[in-house]
């Protein structure tokens, strides 16, 4: 049976052979409790201790909202009428922005699902419209899989893009590196970044780091390709992959890990994925890569907190979990129609959705 964690304010679904636990604060993924192929159960997502330490937090299991990724100098065009967001930084808005949505109400809540919703008004952080947004967790143990569902209405219009900032690691110990698990994708295309980390290129895959339709170990490939201009300024993956929708009975992205057994299988209806793999080397002083480096040195910290917990101290490995992010191509609303982006614009009346399923099985 599910339950509310008292102790720690997670809400869970599930029972005691698949379950997934989820906090109100950002509507975060929580735990996400798996069986190997010796029956053995573990958290494959990372966490952090208690609901009240994702207060102030940022990436592990958030969900994004109103935006995930990147929108350059916050510039919005939506019906011949530009609308300039607040700034995260000195170039660009992130995730949703400095007011993105943190706290969610509970709507509904039973054993198979938890209902978060949230509202914001019109013009916070220059965003348009007052809007309301659902985030929908609905677990199925027979068939070990959970839906994700984001959805919004808005009574002007405006652009939404919600996603999931989840981090994986299927062999259940972030002591060790998610990098060595397998990774297959439904991807002939992906983006190069500039500087900012916005999509500039778009570039077929065949042959080269990010090829992954074949699958492949991760770390092998950032060992082979490690002169590659992207990953030796990054220190590994942080970009959009173009998902190509071109075999609906196959997931759009497989992560395996072979010595547990354990594999997570994604299909969704958003566009493309942005993966997130942290760092891998020591980088340069004041560089890029330092940068990113110090971002994922925060992560690691940031996730430690289950870890020290449930494994009296462990600490999590560099690149300890790999995020896959589904939504849209990165600053979409300033790319439509370039490379086949689609800039949708929510309008009053309509209901934005996506859905996000998550399949485990063993192999």
């Amino acid at each position: 049976m599910s339950e509310v964690f008292k102790d720690c304010g997670f809400y869970s679904i599930g029972d005691s052979t698949f379950s997934v636990s989820l906090s109100p604060y950002k509507a975060s993924l929580a735990r996400v409790m798996v069986p190997d192929r010796n029956g053995k159960i573990e958290n494959v997502t990372t966490a952090l201790e208690s609901a009240s330490s994702y207060v102030g937090a940022g990436g592990g299991g958030i969900i994004m909202c109103p935006n995930a990724g990147r929108i350059m100098s916050g510039k919005l065009p939506i019906g011949g009428k530009t609308y300039w967001l607040a700034l995260t930084n000195d170039a660009l808005q992130m995730h949703g922005g400095p007011n993105a949505v943190n706290k969610w109400d509970v709507e509904e809540y039973d054993e198979n699902h938890v209902r978060f919703v949230a509202e914001q008004p019109d013009g916070l952080d220059g965003w348009p419209g007052n809007r309301k947004f659902w985030v929908t967790y609905c677990i199925d143990v027979e068939k070990k899989m959970f839906r994700l569902t984001m959805e919004a209405v808005s009574d002007k219009p405006t652009y939404v893009n919600m996603g999931s900032h989840a981090y994986w690691n299927m062999s259940g110990d972030f002591s060790k590196p998610a990098t060595d698990q397998i990774l297959t994708l439904r991807c002939s295309r992906a983006w190069m970044n500039d500087e900012y980390n916005v999509a500039k290129e778009c570039v077929d895959v065949t042959g080269g780091p990010y090829d992954y339709r074949m699958g492949a170990k991760i770390s092998d490939y950032l060992e082979k390709f490690a002169d590659h201009p992207e990953l030796s300024t990054r220190g590994g993956y942080d970009n959009a992959f173009v998902l190509d929708h071109d075999d609906d009975t196959q997931p759009d992205i497989q992560f395996y890990d072979p010595k547990s057994g354990r594999r997570l299988c994604i299909k969704t209806d958003a566009p493309a994925v942005v993966i997130f793999s942290g760092g891998r080397r020591k980088p340069e002083k004041g560089t890029e890569s330092m940068r990113q480096q110090a971002k994922m040195e925060a992560m690691r910290a940031q996730f430690a907190g289950r870890r020290r917990v449930q494994r009296g101290g462990v600490e999590p490995a560099q690149s300890a979990a790999i995020a896959f992010e589904c939504h849209d191509i990165p600053n979409t609303p300033n790319m439509d129609g370039v490379e086949g982006i689609k800039y949708r614009i929510l309008q009053p009346g309509e209901m934005w959705v996506r859905n996000v399923d998550y399949y485990f099985d063993i192999v």
